[in-house]
C-alpha cells in the first residue's frame, strides 16, 4: 500500500470518527415509524396476516429514560363467532393501537460522552387495542396491549437512522404473550 492510500484511509477514518462524535444520540425528541409483526390475528383458516404500522414519539427526560406515546393501525380478516354453519364468511376489520411506552437506555452507563451513533435499550409498553368490527365478530371490542422488548438503533446521519426491537407482546383474545419483532426508521430532533 502506498503512502497516499494510507493517508486517505487515515483521513477518512478520522473524519468519520469526528462526524460520529458530533452526532448526539440523546436529542430531546425521537420519532419512530415502523412495522410490527404483532399482534397476530388468527384467521378462520389459521393463517396469520400482516402485523401493524406504528408511529411512536419519545421525549428524553435524562440520558437513560425516554417516555413516550404510540399509535398504530392494522387491518385483518375477521369472521362471525360462534360459527353457526359450515359456510364461513370472512370480512376485513380494522384495529387501532395506542398507549404509553418508555425506553431505558443502557449505553449512557458505559460511555460517558453521549456522542455515539449506536444505541441499545430496553423498553416497555402499556396501552389498548380497539378492534372495529360488528358485535358478532371473533375479534371485537377493546383490550389491553402490553409488552417488554430490547432494541437497538443506528443513526445513519445526524438526525435519522434505523431501528430494530425484539421482545414479547400480549396475544389478542388470550392472556399469554407472543414473540414480537419491530423495525423501521428513527428520526431525532
Amino acid at each position: 500500500m502506498n503512502r497516499i492510500t494510507l493517508l486517505v484511509i487515515i483521513l477518512l477514518t478520522y473524519t468519520a470518527a469526528g462526524y460520529s462524535q458530533n452526532t448526539y444520540l440523546n436529542e430531546r425528541l425521537t420519532l419512530k415509524f415502523g412495522h410490527s409483526n404483532t399482534p397476530k390475528f388468527w384467521n378462520y383458516n389459521n393463517d396469520i396476516v400482516l402485523g401493524n404500522l406504528r408511529l411512536e414519539t419519545n421525549y428524553v427526560l435524562c440520558n437513560f429514560i425516554e417516555p413516550g406515546l404510540y399509535v398504530g393501525y392494522s387491518n385483518f380478516k375477521n369472521t362471525e363467532f360462534p360459527l353457526t354453519s359450515t359456510l364461513i364468511r370472512p370480512y376485513k376489520s380494522d384495529a387501532l393501537f395506542y398507549g404509553l411506552n418508555t425506553n431505558f437506555h443502557i449505553l449512557p452507563f458505559i460511555f460517558r460522552s453521549g456522542k455515539i451513533r449506536f444505541d441499545i435499550y430496553a423498553g416497555a409498553k402499556l396501552g389498548m387495542i380497539t378492534m372495529i368490527a360488528p358485535a358478532n365478530s371473533l375479534y371485537k371490542g377493546t383490550q389491553f396491549d402490553y409488552g417488554l422488548l430490547g432494541g437497538a438503533n443506528y443513526l445513519i446521519t445526524k438526525k435519522w437512522g434505523i431501528y430494530v426491537e425484539y421482545g414479547v407482546s400480549k396475544k389478542v383474545n388470550f392472556s399469554d404473550t407472543e414473540p414480537c419483532l419491530r423495525y423501521g426508521i428513527v428520526v431525532k430532533f
